[in-house]
């Protein structure tokens, strides 16, 4: 199994002295693994968000263990790469478990978790049937509450909200944390607050002390007195008369007493902050059109926020003026800055008093280091970072099994960026870099580095020698080197028509080639990129035929602003996303596992608030990118 092997290359780098288990490296040797040391690194993964790291922990226990201790491991593995947003990886390592002649508990967890990827394909309805035989648990109390969990989101995706309600009273008493208690119960409150007010109503058929009687007599009274406090004070002492054994906790009720009167991500007045004049002004319109299309495309005119717009200038100082005006003009949610230094200026302000996206990100960003820092808490970041995406294809290629990478990157800036994102990933998971080159990305040859790559100037060199050591005409064919799994290129489509085809001609045809977006225009040209089979990259839904969530919207843009569109088709894309995820930041904050599909991406939120894309993966085909469905 491709996990297994996966597994056997990770082991080989990494060694961890202690008891629990060996296994085998390569080389004939054993490695021992000590269970409880790694499972609590797995654990402090977890809590750091870090799940591609905890599956890789746990599937590394599961080849040291005997059955059915491998599959209890397997399956926290398989819950670590769903966490993560890993989905085919998840569901493929869940396809290879064998539960086959265990105890209930096991077959349960397996269910639940087919459930919960049925859940994140959005697809509720599935999500339910698989949960039904599971209705009448009796199970361990950890099981019941995730199935409980699992049916409410399930409810709650398919819009049926006295279910989803009811579902989260269940899980209710099977609790022990306060403030899962205390989250548990705003999420049944969130989940009422969609009512109507009649339905609220009538549905209150059941005098007290019944439960939900209760939570739909308390959304009621939030609802009606929400905007008259003295009087709302009065009506919650009442309710709490009329159920004084009602399991709603003293702090979920003092916040319908003291909640802000501002929903912040149901904004009735946006400021988008872009520049006008500055190198960034091009593609700030692109985002702005992006932006203000899929605005005007929602049919519900009364309902739209109203928007203004704003020169953010071409500096730090400049942006915090207009953005304090924007401010004072009444905005109460604000999109943007485009440059970094002004979105470091936003993420060490000590508050921010508008909930704000910036389209950029502070410092530098790691979707793998997600250590929580001191940005304001309503500072979202939000924007296509290169070095999200290298760290996105260190962990593929590791998927894929490999394990020593050949790294090529431009000279320059950018080009430090990429390889230091992709570097720090692949070695955090216990890759290996063979050799690293830069080239010059303004010349058309790039023979130069990739000879000294794929050590052909080493074969080369050891000819030299041995002809001049004997003096006598030798037949030589240049080898590239043998150690290596695949090449990581960073490039933009020029550069990368020409690395493929020359890498090729220095003997590294059958060597996998990995890379960011950048290598693909985002717009089919099988002759141009007719050398570019065997290249692997992560891309958004927006650039690929068939794959949009708006068909329509894509054809009125690039009917409107062909040249713009198809230069900047990506940023048109951001402005789409900036504007539809403003709703659902609210679920992502509460459920950070879960993610918006986007047109960038799957997009989530990591514990500072930084929006994060996961891609979808392709190779080119025939000079066309074509979606790939499994590792392979």
């Amino acid at each position: 199994m491709r996990i297994l092997i996966i597994l056997l290359l990770f082991i080989s780098i990494l060694l961890l002295a202690g008891c629990g288990g060996t296994v085998s490296r390569p080389d004939g040797t054993t490695t021992q693994i000590d269970a409880e040391e790694t499972t609590q690194l797995a654990e402090d993964y977890t809590q750091s968000g870090k799940f591609l790291d905890a599956a890789l922990m746990y599937s590394r226990l599961a080849a040291t263990v005997p059955e059915p201790t491998k599959q209890h491991y397997q399956l926290l593995a398989t819950e670590s790469l769903l966490n993560g947003h890993y989905l085919v990886q998840a569901i493929q390592l869940l396809d290879e478990i064998n539960i086959d002649g265990l105890e209930e508990p096991f077959l349960i967890r397996k269910t639940l978790l087919e459930a919960k990827i049925a859940l994140v394909k959005n697809k509720p309805d599935v999500t339910l049937e698989l949960l039904e035989p599971l209705r009448n648990l009796t199970s361990t109390t950890e099981l019941v509450a995730q199935t409980h969990a699992t049916r409410a989101d399930a409810y709650s995706m398919s819009g049926n909200i006295l279910e989803t309600a009811r579902e989260r009273i269940l899980l209710e008493s099977l609790i022990t944390d306060e403030d899962q208690r205390r989250e548990n119960q705003l999420q049944i409150l969130t989940a009422l607050a969609r009512l109507s007010d009649y339905a609220l109503q009538q549905l209150i058929t059941e005098p007290p002390p019944n439960e939900l009687s209760g939570w739909l007599e308390l959304s009621r009274i939030a609802r009606a007195y929400k905007k008259r406090p003295d009087e709302l004070d009065t009506q919650i002492n009442k309710w709490r008369l009329s159920y004084p054994q009602h399991s709603a906790h003293n702090d979920v009720v003092e916040k319908l007493l003291f909640r802000e009167e501002v929903e912040i991500f149901s904004p009735r007045k946006i400021a988008l902050l872009l520049p006008s004049r500055n190198k960034f002004a091009k593609a700030a319109t692109a985002i702005k059109n992006g932006f203000l299309s899929v605005y005007f495309a929602q049919p519900d005119e009364e309902n739209r926020p109203v928007l203004k717009f704003y020169d953010s200038g071409n500096d730090a100082e400049s942006f915090w003026a207009a953005y304090n005006t924007a401010i004072a003009d009444g905005a109460d949610f604000i999109v943007g800055p485009l440059d970094k230094p002004s979105v470091n200026l936003l993420s060490e302000s000590a508050d921010l008093d508008v909930p704000t996206m910036a389209l950029n990100y502070s410092g530098t960003v790691s979707n793998s280091d997600n250590t929580p820092g001191s940005t304001p808490k309503n500072l979202f970041q939000f924007g296509l970072s290169p070095e999200d995406e290298a760290e996105q294809v260190a962990e593929r290629a590791w998927l894929n099994g490999y394990n020593s990478a050949l790294i090529l990157v431009p000279q320059g800036k950018w080009g430090e960026r990429v390889h230091h994102a992709f570097k720090h990933r692949w070695e955090q998971l216990g890759g290996v870099v063979a050799e690293y080159q830069t080239y010059n990305p303004q010349k058309n040859d790039f023979s130069g580095p990739i000879r000294k790559v794929l050590n052909i100037d080493e074969s080369e060199r050891r000819h030299s020698l041995l002809h001049a050591t004997i003096n006598h005409k030798t037949y030589f064919s240049p080898r590239r080197r043998k150690d290596v799994d695949f090449v990581f290129i960073a490039a933009f489509p020029r550069q990368a028509r020409q690395i493929r085809p020359q890498l090729k001609f220095h003997h590294a045809a059958d060597l996998p080639v990995f890379a960011t977006s950048h290598i693909f225009t985002g717009k089919i040209n099988a002759q141009m990129d007719r050398d570019m089979n065997g290249v692997f990259f992560g891309d958004m839904p927006w650039v690929l035929p068939g794959e949009t969530h708006h068909e329509e919207l894509k054809k009125q843009i690039i009917k409107l602003w062909p040249n713009a569109s198809e230069k900047y088709v990506r940023l048109y894309a951001l402005g789409i996303d900036a504007y539809n995820m403003i709703p659902s930041l609210n679920r992502l904050i509460a459920y950070r596992s879960e993610f918006y599909q986007g047109e960038t991406g799957n997009l989530y939120l990591d514990d500072n608030n930084r929006i994060h894309r996961r891609l979808l993966w392709l190779g080119f085909k025939r000079g066309i990118p074509e979606i790939l469905d499994s590792l392979n």
